[in-house]
């Protein structure tokens, strides 16, 4: 069944599409596969990627200028740009390229250069550039660079290539002995990427399994970790490329891509969190997020009906299971075409959203990139209107099979089609949407019998009025996709915070949403990869990444949703999602005991909130990952670099998840100094392997000592904010904490109105002292804190609060409690 439809393209040439219904995919497949071979035949180059590769040659002469440095290379040029000491961007190319054609997605908009002096010096061999503390060489007969810190070696670049056909360049890095890798986006390996070869092209596999690359995310940063310190390296083009981390030369990491110009920047550093610090000072800084969106986030593919919507709300609120929001996935389209909905199913989605609203629960709706081929639809007339879809050389536009049908792709690297796109959104954010879910966009198109398939290389994009192929772009298709939805949330309520999340996205996707890591399998081992492929996706920039919890695709069990639920509570994003096809796991789908502690680690986060949001501001502000390697706790130690089973949370904070059926007991590594069990409090001695009790209801979980650990009550949502009191538990030891405060929601914190509260704490013999200091404008709303001191030698007898003597105190599980004024300064406890 099907009609034959005729409509113009923008050159006003007609064309036709047979178009069927939807239970007709795979003859559309087929139908448009025999378009494609056609556009293939026309367009497609030859390349041949066999072709032999040859140096830019020697640096035949130089000039200096303020802060940039070029070179006249034998076979091109180079410019060598210094941001700040540790900083330095690299530019190389065959012929004089104007500097707009360098224009990248990757960095913010205003990227601001420290004033920093070059003090140059030079023999035949070797000019030397003194920067900071830093001496740059670079070598004058092949063109080399190393970066060094005193007699530390922090970066060495052996040279750079250009393939003979001009249509590839390459980087070649020396790998330190000791070096371990880490970064370049989702990756369903280890933690340690040193010996791979890693693809930087955004592939949806359609259902990923360990050792599957590339996947839905590919960010061409990578950050290298040795001994004596750390280096990061942004290869700052979206072409597709590839790493090679030692998998052909050992010693050398080869970083090549498909165009004829290299950008790249070095950032030098002792350690990780330096590196990241000046990466996001390039690429950008995610914005605080509303405290909402870092509650327990309940999805599935997909609540078929409003009825069922509410009916699941409800149940979470029945059986007091915090949760801040709830999704709603293709089915609420009509037709799965995207700015619509079904008004059957979903009869009247603005009163849906005002009962859920009213129940303090948010919701999401999924957005897909597919624009159906039907007059008639708003998404195609007005997009055919104002002429912004993908289009072949020839101007026809870009046609592929994805859920609607036969569908159009907006083309994202055009500010009018955001602009178009942003204006779409408008229907649903009038029905009152709290945020967007941005899925499908690598961007895919189906195959049968078949993983996914891209789109062709040559297809054309705006790329901001420059021009540009997919080949260049197709990298930056998720994030531009999420940039536009952005646009219309910052339209339409321009002074909340916004919320929305991508698939696919690549460098600099911080600055426009957050992540989760696509479509996994409920299986032990993809729990694991929920924890590596997070903590990946931490070291390259985009810190606001989960997985789907309980798994996606297949049928999860009660105790592997417990464990994945028991982990998920400490990760970034925290949400249950699973497949159409896929048996029921909500939190309590299983029963007892399952139910009680899903509830009991969902409970857990609430109560955590202060600390996590703390997490976040550091990523916000500093670009510090939200979990991060155990490594990070004892950087001296490589023994610890391939560590992923377990992870830090924050800055004092080391989470174990059970990761084996029926496991009921948990070995792992405790890093260098003390640590207290969150559950027990029981004080370990670090550096050293420690089994500890792992049953059902928890998993191991550790504060490090002299550490204070702001706590929350129990909450079912976040749309009250803080409560009126906030419990800080103190682990005896020496040590300092920072707790960052502000609103929670709004853009007031923009303007000054947070606050950094830093806890030092200095333990002598029978007495522990805990000093207060704050630094900003926020003044919240809470009056007292409830101190909760754990770990004392001997059991407290009088707290003296700003030379005050209290002697009326509480002792609870171990603890000794007291609760005083907020604004304290000195706390001393006395033995």
């Amino acid at each position: 069944m099907g009609d034959d439809s005729k409509q113009m393209n923008d050159e006003g040439q007609e064309q036709s599409f047979v178009v069927r219904t939807v239970g007709d995919f795979e003859q559309q497949i087929l139908d448009n596969d025999a378009v494609m071979r056609e556009k293939d035949a026309l367009f497609a180059k030859d390349i041949n990627h066999d072709a032999s590769w040859a140096v830019f040659g020697r640096v035949m002469n130089w000039k200096h200028a303020n802060q940039k440095v070029m070179l006249t290379l034998e076979n091109g040029e180079a410019e060598l740009v210094w941001f700040s000491a540790e900083i330095l961007r690299v530019r190389v190319n065959s012929t004089v390229v104007e500097q707009n054609l360098y224009f990248s997605y990757f960095l913010q908009e205003q990227v601001e250069l420290d004033a920093v002096s070059l003090d140059i010096r030079h023999d035949e061999a070797t000019l030397f550039i003194h920067v900071g503390e830093y001496v740059y060489h670079i070598g004058r007969e092949a063109f080399t660079i190393q970066c060094w810190r005193g007699e530390v070696l922090c970066w060495q670049v052996n040279g750079f290539d250009i393939r003979e056909d001009k249509h590839a360049v390459g980087t070649r890095l020396h790998l330190h002995d000791d070096e371990a890798c880490y970064g370049t986006g989702e990756r369903a390996f280890g933690l340690n990427l040193r010996g791979r070869v890693l693809p930087m092209w955004n592939t949806d596999p359609g259902g990923y399994k360990r050792g599957d690359d590339p996947i839905n995310t590919c960010i061409s940063f990578y950050t290298g970790v040795y001994d004596d310190g750390c280096y990061g390296v942004l290869w700052d083009t979206p072409v597709r490329s590839l790493f090679d981390l030692g998998a052909n030369d050992s010693d050398v990491a080869h970083l090549t891509g498909e165009t004829d110009k290299i950008s790249c920047y070095f950032f030098a550093g002792e350690r990780v969190e330096d590196v990241l610090t000046r990466y996001s000072q390039i690429t950008g800084s995610m914005a605080m997020p509303p405290l909402w969106a870092l509650g327990y986030h309940q999805s599935r593919y997909s609540y078929m009906t409003a009825d069922e919507v509410l009916s699941v709300a409800q149940t979470l609120r029945d059986k007091e299971i915090p949760c801040d929001v709830i999704y709603l996935d293709i089915h609420y389209l009509e037709k799965n075409k995207v700015f619509t909905w079904n008004t059957e199913n979903f009869p009247d989605l603005a009163v849906l959203i005002e009962k859920l609203h009213a129940m303090n629960m948010k919701i999401v709706p999924i957005l897909d990139p597919g624009i159906a081929v039907e007059a008639g639809y708003v998404g195609h007339d007005t997009g055919i209107e104002a002429g912004v879809f993908l289009t072949y050389p020839d101007g026809e536009n870009v046609a592929g099979v994805v859920w609607p049908g036969l569908c159009y792709f907006p083309d994202f690297t055009d500010s009018s089609t955001r602009e178009w796109w942003a204006q779409q959104l408008v229907s649903l954010l009038d029905c009152g949407v709290d945020g967007f879910w941005n899925d499908m966009n690598e961007p895919l198109i189906f195959q049968v019998d078949a993983p996914p398939a891209d789109l062709p290389d040559y297809v054309q994009h705006a790329k901001e009025g420059l021009g540009g192929t997919h080949l260049e772009l197709h990298n930056v298709y998720g994030t531009l996709m999420a940039q536009a939805s952005l646009k219309g949330l910052e339209r339409h309520r321009p002074d909340k915070r916004q919320f929305t999340f991508t698939r696919a996205s690549s460098a600099g996707a911080q600055r426009v949403a957050s992540s989760w890591t696509g479509d996994n399998h409920s299986t032990w081992d993809d729990l694991h990869m929920a924890i590596t492929t997070t903590l990946q996706m931490g070291m390259s920039g985009l810190a606001f990444t989960g997985s789907d919890v309980g798994g996606f695709m297949g049928d999860t069990t009660g105790e592997l949703l417990t464990r994945w639920m028991q982990a998920g509570a400490y990760m970034p994003f925290f949400r249950n999602h699973c497949a159409v096809d896929a048996i029921n796991q909500e939190p309590w789908s299983f029963g007892e005991p399952y139910e009680s502690a899903i509830r009991d680690a969902i409970t857990e986060r609430y109560r955590l909130m202060p600390y996590l949001y703390t997490a976040f501001a550091q990523h916000a502000y500093y670009g510090t990952p939200i979990i991060r390697p155990v490594f990070m706790a004892e950087p001296d130690n490589p023994a610890l670099r391939d560590i992923d089973d377990c992870f830090l949370l924050g800055d004092v904070m080391l989470i174990a998840p059970v990761l084996k059926h029926g496991e009921r007991r948990r070995t792992l590594y405790l890093p260098d100094g003390d640590w207290y069990d969150f559950h027990t409090h029981i004080r370990y001695h670090g550096g050293t392997v420690v089994c500890v009790d792992a049953p059902l209801n928890h998993i191991p979980v550790f504060v490090k000592s002299g550490a204070v650990l702001p706590l929350w009550a129990t909450q079912q949502h976040m749309a009250d904010g803080a409560p009126e009191t906030t419990v800080l538990r103190i682990y005896t030891d020496s040590g300092e904490t920072v707790i960052y405060e502000d609103t929670g929601e709004g853009l007031a914190y923009q303007d000054g109105a947070y606050r950094w509260v830093r806890y030092q704490t200095d333990e002598v013999t029978d007495a522990l002292t805990l000093r207060r200091t704050e630094d900003g404008d926020y003044t919240p709303a809470y009056k007292f804190v409830e101190l909760q001191l754990v770990g004392s030698r001997s059991q407290i007898q009088r707290i003296e609060v700003d030379g005050v003597s209290h002697f009326d105190l509480t002792y609870r599980d171990g603890m000794t409690i007291l609760r005083v004024d907020a604004d304290f300064d000195v706390v001393g406890f006395y033995a």
